[in-house]
């Protein structure tokens, strides 16, 4: 399976009141200072708060696959991208899980059309391999990155 999250986040970025009114299907939010209750002793606490936000999510394990609904998702929604900067959003950035049944390695590329559109937003990407095990639950597979 592949999927592909949005998250934002920022050390003065009020994430709860951005989540109660907006269009981004928000899969999960975090707040500065947590400690997720799975991380080891030695895990500092959050530095910031934020959300994810779903994307896209695909039978199929390509990242070809989730690059035309990231496209979708940029062109769609400038606006709110504008306003979580304007709120304190210092970080944002589109996070490609594409899923591995072999263990071949495959390449992966980016297309232009997603550069482009990030890149109006000053916005990050991440790409993540992983190996199946077993299926993912959306609002269950991801954890967004530490700073």
């Amino acid at each position: 399976m592949g999927a592909c999250a949005f998250v934002a986040s920022g050390v003065a970025f009020d994430v709860d009141a951005y989540v109660r009114d907006t269009p981004l299907e928000v899969l999960s939010v975090f707040h500065k200072g947590e400690v997720r209750p799975e991380a080891g002793p030695d895990t500092e606490p959050r530095p910031d708060s934020g959300f994810v936000a779903y994307v896209s999510e695909d039978d199929f394990p390509h990242l070809i696959d989730q690059v035309g609904d990231a496209v979708d998702f940029l062109e769609a929604d400038q606006n709110e991208f504008e306003r979580l900067q304007k709120l304190g959003a210092d970080m944002m950035l589109l996070d490609f899980r594409v899923s591995q049944q072999h263990k071949e390695p495959k390449i992966h590329s980016v297309p232009p059309e997603l550069v482009q559109a990030m890149s109006r937003f000053h916005m990050g990407f991440v790409f993540s391999v992983e190996v199946i095990v077993e299926e993912y639950r959306r609002k269950r597979w991801y954890n967004p990155p530490r700073r």
